[in-house]
């Protein structure tokens, strides 16, 4: 019984042997797999589109010594860029944002009262010029609201859903006097995709990196706000210096007005370094640029207690990691993940339909059988019943031997001994079987055969 056993145990081991896969089963990444690729693919949902709402007078010296004051109220006069910190809703964008005394959001209340009057034929623009207004006219008791259009629930700004928002009392920090970051709050339905700041000090001097934002000349080149899709340009940290006592990082990405307060993110990673704020002013010069400090952007988000990522913030970076490295089953429940949190998110229906689509072709590890795709499972299934089988097949037979009574002794039987047999080459001692001459063991049942000397 041991031999027979020690057989099925060696049978069922070579069976699982020879099943030992070839090769570990591998996946290959998405072809756009790269650091910025994938950095890009982070940010993308908590990145919003901010128009500015102006409210306020606008008073008009005529020529003749009179004036007249006009009033406004929200009119979309301006637009900046920005991103979710806080997935309750709080929006990270620049402080000149969200400053009444900014000389563009001041410019572009004289502009728009200007283009009313030559509208209504009480400016003729041949006799009295633009930058004149902007000149002499006088804007006041300036006031701002905001629509805030999330990319978490559409890819272009004419689909998304707009939200109001105003600015977090104290936290603008205008570029004049501050750092150039402010906080905008905006009460979504369900919670908001959100990015994470950077950890630690700024980035050295040769980092990689990605700004993002909506470009507002994109727009004045007679683009449809409506399709207008973010845009994401790519650079190096180039230095660090101070404007008006306080640091900025300058950047080598190209950046143009409308993307201010937009992201500036690590490559690879994701994670924001500071916010778009101002550059040269030259067209010829867009390679110089800069962006607030990583420091300056910790300090506002503490100061006002920004929550962390949450679950779904986590989950998401999780799955696009797996999936940018090839890994489309374990990315499928994080973005599910994220789906339960907030099911309006498409980037993360689209990166889960991509990595389930993925999924199914990734390789199966194979058997070492040459010429054999058989699963891994069969021939250690193979092996695992050889087993059982055997097992079964002896502990039956051993419960029958102990249950039923054993046969009565047989009459009594004269052997010849086996010495006798071999030396005359005629039998075998067990089975009976003619020896063949020569053979050293029985033909039929392998029972040793004595030789005769």
């Amino acid at each position: 019984m041991r031999r027979i056993i020690i057989f099925l145990a060696a049978a069922a081991g070579l069976g699982c042997f020879g099943i030992l896969p070839a090769s570990a089963a591998t996946s290959s990444p998405p072809p756009n797999a790269t650091p910025q690729a994938e950095a890009e693919a982070i940010i993308m949902p908590s990145l919003v589109y901010v128009q500015g709402l102006v409210s306020g007078t606008v008073t008009v010296p005529w020529s003749d010594g009179t004036q007249s004051t006009y009033t406004v109220n929200q009119a979309p006069l301006f637009s900046c860029s920005g991103s979710v910190v806080d997935p309750s809703g709080i929006i990270l964008t620049a402080g000149h944002c969200a400053d009444t005394q900014s000389p563009e959001i001041q410019t572009a209340m004289i502009d728009y009262v200007y283009g009313q009057l030559v509208n209504n034929g009480q400016v003729n623009p041949s006799q009295f010029a633009q930058s004149s207004a902007e000149q002499d006219w006088t804007p006041s008791t300036l006031q701002l609201s905001y629509q805030v259009y999330s990319m978490a629930t559409s890819t272009r700004v004419g689909s998304a859903t707009p939200m109001s928002g105003s600015i977090v009392s104290g936290s603008s920090q205008p570029l004049g006097s501050g750092g150039d970051v402010a906080l905008i709050k905006v009460n979504p339905q369900s919670p908001l995709p959100a990015l994470a700041v950077a950890s630690g000090s700024s980035p050295a001097d040769g980092t990689n990196l990605v700004a993002a934002g909506f470009p507002g000349a994109v727009t004045n080149s007679g683009v449809d706000v409506d399709s207008l899709e973010p845009t994401l340009t790519p650079g190096q940290v180039t230095s660090t210096q101070a404007f008006k006592g306080y640091p900025f990082i300058g950047i080598s990405a190209t950046q143009t007005q409308g993307m201010s307060g937009g992201p500036t993110v690590s490559v690879p990673g994701g994670v924001i370094y500071g916010t778009s704020s101002w550059g040269p002013g030259d067209p010829n010069s867009q390679q110089l640029n800069f962006i607030t400090d990583t420091s300056t952007v910790q300090n506002e988000l503490k100061q006002f207690a920004v929550s962390p990522l949450d679950a779904a913030d986590r989950a998401w970076r999780a799955g696009i990691e797996d999936y940018f490295a090839g890994k489309y089953r374990e990315a499928v429940p994080f973005f599910n993940t994220v789906l339960n949190a907030m099911p309006d998110d498409v980037w993360a229906q689209h990166y889960l339909g991509l990595a389930k689509q993925s999924e199914s072709s990734e390789p199966v590890a194979s058997i070492s059988k040459p010429g054999s795709d058989l699963p891994l499972f069969i021939g250690a299934g193979a092996g695992l019943l050889v087993l059982a089988g055997g097992i079964t097949f002896l502990l039956r037979h051993r419960r029958r031997a102990i249950l039923e009574p054993a046969p009565a002794p047989a009459a009594p039987v004269n052997l010849t001994p086996m010495a006798e047999i071999t030396r005359e080459g005629e039998y075998c001692p067990a089975c009976g079987t003619a020896r063949t001459p020569g053979n050293r063991f029985c033909s039929s049942c392998g029972v040793p055969l004595r030789m005769s000397s």
